[in-house]
């Protein structure tokens, strides 16, 4: 008996007897249920699976979106730190001079440029890697089983096709991108790889390394053994005045 949803047919339930049995028109009736059962489930089950892969993708993009990459990083470090022998690298990449490009052009064209460069950053990754949207015009990668030099090879094939994503739009769109890579060590939290990707980047931008893949184990002292972990405030010290005693003493 066939099963059916979206107007397509989608498997075939099978029933046998154990003993001879005279089929009767209330046994196909009741298989028709079945069907009909097993078609239902099938469908909630799709529509669920979609939703949570729409929960997890930026819509934009079509790259995972900023929560799904912080799951995927966390599931990924407590992988490797089964086996510390197995590389683990994020790679994170800003376009430059993307805030012109809302300014002077407006937000129809920035999100055409997002568009086309998560494409092509999908486009240029691994089966394996992990692509994401990290925010406003930052991507991240996560490179799997990759050290950082590997990592940094990755970064720039990838700053090469997202380069020429972009210069497709000739002066109305970004200069190209820039890369912070940065490999996952021991004791190492994901907000600390994060940090130390995003710190390589930074050099990058302000060092005049722009559309190069820049590595946090080559910035100079002592941006390169510090983890950048960010600090939580302190708590204000307030002035303590002394209440002085009226009255007799």
């Amino acid at each position: 008996m066939p099963f059916m949803f979206s107007e397509e047919r989608r498997g075939v339930l099978s029933v046998g007897y154990a003993r001879s049995h005279r089929v009767v028109q209330d046994d196909l009736k009741l298989l028709e249920t079945f069907a009909e059962l097993a078609a239902a489930a099938c469908r909630n089950a799709a529509l669920h699976a979609g939703l949570a892969q729409a929960a997890r993708t930026d819509g934009l993009t079509g790259c995972l979106n900023h929560a799904a990459l912080h799951e995927a990083l966390s599931r990924e470090i407590e992988r490797v730190a089964r086996d510390p022998e197995r590389p683990l690298s994020l790679i994170l990449f800003d376009l430059d001079d993307f805030k012109r490009v809302n300014e002077e052009h407006g937000h129809l064209v920035g999100d055409e440029v997002l568009r086309r460069v998560g494409h092509a950053l999908r486009g240029a990754t691994r089966p394996y890697d992990i692509a994401a949207r990290y925010g406003g015009d930052e991507f991240a990668l996560l490179a799997v089983e990759a050290d950082e030099e590997q990592a940094a090879e990755i970064a720039r094939r990838t700053v090469a096709r997202v380069s020429a994503a972009a210069a497709e739009f000739g002066e109305s769109g970004p200069s190209g991108a820039t890369a912070g890579v940065a490999e996952w060590v021991p004791g190492l939290t994901p907000t600390q790889l994060i940090a130390r990707a995003d710190r390589a980047l930074l050099h990058g931008k302000q060092a005049g390394s722009r559309g190069e893949a820049n590595l946090f184990s080559a910035l100079p002292e002592p941006d390169g053994v510090r983890r950048f972990e960010r600090r939580s405030p302190s708590r204000p010290r307030w002035p303590v005045r002394r209440l002085r005693r009226s009255g007799p003493r």
